[in-house]
């Protein structure tokens, strides 16, 4: 198993959203306890994972070793991550994510009511060869979604702008455009507001492996 920084947490989440369209699927974020009694490989070393982020650790460390410290090079860079056997771990704490966040938020208010207007306009009809070329044109619903996005990923941090997605589903979108808008924002806080998600984690109980 892989365990990692919150950041890299955070940031291979959203890189399953956009590059293997998990949109979708529900993620969790876990707080791992290690036992006291397993065995650290020496040394940090260079990321061992194979082209599909495997590791093997009976390959790269020592007999009996049950943790092996690499440095990432993928989510969170340069960052300190563990490729640990399951007996390593002792205990999880874990929350779903996105992070609540409230109907009556003002940003979710504005951004539903904006879903709302750009659901009730007509798919616009191709203007241009190429947009003549497209089997369909996206919907202004679609279009309007994809704004808000790439706004509320403006305020991030500069590392996480280019992974930052929600991947609205057109249905979704329809049927209870307030449900997407709460999720943005729940993704953005995960980044903006990240002790909101460490305090979650404290209320969440420990569960023994």
């Amino acid at each position: 198993m892989h365990l990692g920084t919150y950041e890299a947490a955070v940031e291979n989440m959203f890189r399953r959203i956009t590059d293997q369209a998990d949109s979708n699927d529900q993620f969790y974020l876990y707080r791992v306890r290690l036992t006291a009694d397993a065995v650290i490989e020496p040394g940090v070393h260079p990321e061992p994972t194979n082209f599909v982020g495997d590791v093997q650790l009976a390959e790269i460390s020592s007999p009996g070793a049950d943790i092996f410290r690499y440095v990432n090079t993928h989510e969170d860079p340069s960052s300190v991550s563990l490729a640990v056997t399951v007996w390593a771990i002792q205990a999880v704490q874990g929350i779903a994510i996105p992070l609540d966040v409230d109907a009556a938020d003002p940003w979710v208010k504005a951004a539903t009511a904006r879903l709302v207007v750009a659901a009730s306009q007509p798919t616009p009809e191709p203007r241009t060869a190429l947009e003549r070329m497209r089997r369909r044109m996206p919907s202004v619903l679609s279009v309007e979604a994809g704004k808000l996005e790439e706004e509320i990923a403006e305020t991030l941090l500069f590392w996480i702008r280019e992974r930052f997605a929600a991947d609205s589903d057109a249905d979704a979108l329809t049927t209870d455009p307030s449900l997407f808008s709460s999720k943005l924002l729940g993704l953005a806080r995960l980044v903006s507001d990240s002790q909101a998600a460490h305090t979650a984690l404290d209320a969440a109980p420990w569960r023994q492996l």
